[in-house]
């Protein structure tokens, strides 16, 4: 027999009927017409059916096939109604620590009751604290809050509790379970039970292993946890086996508990896991992670009857309940009795206060709810994601039904979040409409607000959101809404280069494209651009390599997107992320030689910054700048290849080969000329400037850094002077001129300030800190490198830190306090070394002359 979505299909066909056109025919929902055609929901109620045959106008011998299409096989007609007792409910309880295999499960578990934890993870990561360069100083306390609406699980907590509490070495615990049964909410419960426990702090990191977004990869799962226990950028290993022995290093001196949550199984986590000490992982995961020999394993079941009446009344009320025991009943065994979905059940009550149990245990009572959840251990919770969305679609109003058309268009993108400013342009509607569909979904429980103006799906909604922007939006519309949030983040990313850079080497091509329709906000700085960007910065490289992945969206917005972002990423040092934005968008560059030069271009400067701290090799940085080179030329793209040779001027110089840079730097200055109105040429005389000094030719490097410094006053270049005046400065303390190199440093510090340069700022405060202590004021000193190290831990390209933290243990024992400058020498001296970065003779040099001054 043909399986009834099938069926439906074939017979809308034959009738020339949209799913839109059955839906005002049928008096069926959209939603609901979409899950059948699915298969989604494979056993409609008799009603719904003859509803369909009626609009689809089907012969009696078609209707009755629809209709035997629509019975569960292997029972009788009579018994496919909703009749309580019907439905096979006992096996439900084989997910649950009942039935957890011999020596799997911890210890007493197996008796617990299943408790009531209200379902769906808590936000996702918390922000970490902030470190002065003491790791030992941080303590992060970052749970999320206890949901206020727990109930019951007092057996699985007392499990918990005794395994994260006892005496001696490392403790390692699963909590597993199917989708939406509880498992954050009573990770997260247990963790603050037991905060006193783990005074060196507590970190919840998502792991993402179920849902729409990619896993967290073991790399960045260990960046965010080195961060959160306070490392700066620099101090985070770029290695994953480097990375794992620094947290195993660090948690082995500290008592501490990571909640790592929704694990996809045991190799997502092995890396993140301490091996000595008196630390805690707690795991949530609906895997068994059967590949954690060591780990305590907690199989969290559904909730037992009394435990869900319980849940309910907390969130509607005893006196509501009470009064419709018939109904409380029926809603909670359509909801499974999984947590998630009677949460949300319960929530629309407490909204909806003149709203009658029965009301809501009818909606509940259709095909929807009968739907099998042992094959699949989703469908409770889709069911009741269907309920809400089915309502607002049905609503008498226009803003709820555009509050579930949006549901379903916030499925779209990848990310681990939505601002307004996003959602905005997925709707592509102002600000204040968008906010009141975000509210609205909130007020469902379909969304969480993390912040003002910020917004969160669940991991388990988010998938039911996809499935939905894929059933009723066509691949041509989620294609646009994708590409309108590119050209969102990179309206944001143009107007900082038009601000900062209004002629730069790129704006030719920039302005050569299609203009961006609806760019989102407009920014009055370059520095409002940069700010707003940096609260994106999570959704860029997934965003991105999303649009190149997804038919339709054209490859100008994505080339216009990486382009446009180099000076959000140069100016903030994060170059793992550039790297693979620029990577996926050279996918899509082919047909554009000239967006291919200036993405190869860029990527030749970030891929060298990656080999300064032993990330790559010198030589593919220098390769891709040539390739860069070639490609500008062959277009006869006179101002593209001298962008080009700038920066490969720049990349040789950092490379040590000074010569070579200076020639570059004069063959662009060669180009530059007779196009004329130029600020970049004084970029090209600041890298002249910066080889010539390295050689010793002081009066070649004055020369250049006082044409840089003119050319960018008479464009009014700022940011350029800005970068002039900083090696002015340090060419005139170096020839002993401190007058001159105080003005110029000084000056370079406020207008990286203006720019909102971090990288450039923190380096002119520490140049201006060495400046100091030479000139004999080592107090104001480590003022300046103090302000410079708070910006490095967050925005480094590399090598700043370790130079930071240098130069501020020479002033602090030019003040006489050897044994913090002896702290910060080691300090500078370990990370040093583990990133493999060059010349450690100085620091070693210096530190043995403090050691020797101590003793």
């Amino acid at each position: 027999m043909e399986a009834f979505a099938a069926l439906l299909h074939r017979y809308r066909k034959a009738a020339g009927l949209t799913q839109q056109d059955l839906a005002d025919r049928s008096g069926t929902s959209l939603a609901a017409i979409g899950a059948l055609e699915r298969g989604v929901r494979k056993y409609p109620r008799p009603e719904t059916v003859t509803a369909l045959a009626h609009a689809l106008r089907l012969r009696p011998e078609d209707h009755q096939a629809l209709t035997q299409a629509a019975r569960r096989k292997g029972r009788p007609a009579a018994q496919r109604g909703n009749t309580p007792g019907t439905a096979a409910r006992a096996p439900l309880r084989t997910a649950g620590p009942a039935g957890a295999g011999p020596g799997s499960a911890l210890p007493g578990s197996a008796g617990s009751p299943a408790g009531a934890g209200a379902g769906g993870a808590g936000p996702g990561s918390a922000g970490t604290a902030e470190s002065q360069g003491d790791p030992s100083a941080v303590v992060p306390r970052q749970l999320p809050l206890v949901d206020a609406g727990f109930t019951g699980r007092s057996g699985d907590l007392a499990v918990l509790r005794a395994a994260l509490t006892r005496e001696s070495g490392v403790a390692i615990v699963g909590i597993t379970g199917m989708g939406g049964v509880g498992k954050t909410t009573l990770a997260v419960k247990a963790a603050h039970e037991v905060t006193d426990e783990y005074l060196g702090g507590q970190v919840y990191l998502d792991l993402r292993g179920f849902g729409a977004d990619s896993p967290v990869s073991p790399l960045e799962a260990l960046n965010y946890l080195l961060r959160a226990f306070g490392l700066s950028g620099p101090d985070v290993p770029v290695q994953v086996d480097e990375a794992a022995a620094r947290l195993r290093t660090l948690l082995a001196t500290r008592r501490a508990l990571i909640l790592l949550d929704n694990a996809r199984d045991a190799a997502q986590v092995e890396y993140l896991l301490p091996g000595t000490g008196r630390s805690a992982v707690l795991i949530t995961s609906r895997q068994e992670l059967s590949g954690m020999p060591t780990a305590q394993i907690l199989r969290l079941g559904l909730l037992s009857a009394a435990e869900g009446l319980d849940l309910l009344k907390s969130t509607v009320g005893d006196d509501r309940v009470d009064q419709e025991p018939e109904a409380a009943r029926s809603i909670l065994e359509s909801c499974g009795l999984l947590p998630l979905a009677l949460k949300i059940a319960a929530g629309r009550l407490a909204a909806r206060p003149r709203w009658p149990l029965t009301h809501l245990a009818g909606l509940l009572r259709d095909e929807r709810s009968r739907l099998d959840h042992l094959q699949d251990q989703e469908l409770g919770v889709r069911a009741s994601f269907d309920v809400s969305i089915d309502d607002l679609t049905a609503g008498q109003s226009g803003r709820e039904q555009r509050a579930a058309a949006a549901f379903a268009l916030f499925g779209v993108p990848d990310g681990p979040d939505l601002t307004v400013e996003v959602a905005a342009r997925l709707l592509d509607c102002d600000e204040h409409a968008a906010t009141d569909a975000l509210e609205d979904l909130c007020d469902l429980h379909l969304l969480e607000s993390l912040a003002p103006r910020r917004y969160r799906l669940h991991d388990l909604l988010r998938m039911y959101a996809r499935e939905r922007a894929q059933a009723t939006i066509s691949a041509e519309e989620r294609a646009a809404a994708l590409t309108r949030i590119l050209d969102l983040y990179a309206s944001a990313g143009w107007q900082s280069i038009e601000l900062g850079f209004p002629k730069a080497g790129r704006m030719p091509w920039y302005r050569a494209q299609p203009p961006i329709a609806g760019g989102g906000p407009e920014y009055k700085t370059m520095g409002a651009a940069l700010s707003w960007l940096d609260g994106q910065r999570p959704h860029l490289v997934a965003v991105t390599a999303q649009a190149v992945r997804t038919p339709g969206v054209p490859a100008v917005s994505i080339l216009r997107l990486a382009i446009g972002l180099h000076t959000f990423y140069a100016t903030r040092g994060h170059w793992l992320d550039c790297l693979q934005v620029f990577r996926a968008a050279l996918e899509v560059a082919a047909a554009d030689p000239c967006a291919e030069g200036h993405l190869r271009s860029d990527l030749g400067l970030v891929l060298l910054d990656l080999a300064r701290v032993g990330a790559g090799r010198p030589e593919e940085s220098i390769a891709e700048l040539h390739r860069g080179l070639a490609l500008f030329e062959g277009l006869g793209d006179l101002r593209g290849a001298a962008t080009a040779l700038v920066n490969l001027s720049h990349v040789l110089h950092l490379n040590g080969d000074y010569q070579q840079a200076i020639d570059a730097g004069h063959r662009a200055l060669t180009i530059y000329r007779p196009l004329g109105n130029l600020p970049d040429e004084a970029i090209a005389y600041i890298n002249i400037g910066n080889s010539e000094g390295q050689l010793g030719r002081t009066a070649a490097q004055r020369s250049a850094y006082d044409e840089a410094i003119a050319i960018s006053n008479r464009y009014d270049a700022q940011h350029h002077l800005a970068t002039a005046l900083l090696g002015s400065g340090i060419a005139y303390r170096e020839a002993g001129d401190f007058t001159a190199s105080f003005d110029h440093l000084h000056q370079a510090v406020a207008k990286f300030k203006t720019a909102d340069d971090q990288l450039g700022l923190a380096e002119a405060l520490d140049e201006l800190g060495v400046t100091y202590r030479l000139a004999g004021d080592p107090k104001t000193s480590i003022d300046h490198h103090s302000e410079a190290l708070t910006i490095s831990t967050h925005y480094d390209d590399g090598q700043r830190h370790v130079l930071i933290l240098h130069h501020l243990a020479l002033a602090l024992a030019a003040t006489g306090d050897h044994p913090t400058a002896i702290t910060r020498l080691q300090e500078a001296l370990t990370l040093a070394t583990q990133k493999r970065l060059p010349n450690l003779k100085p620091l070693q040099e210096d530190l043995a002359r403090l050691g020797r001054c101590g003793a």
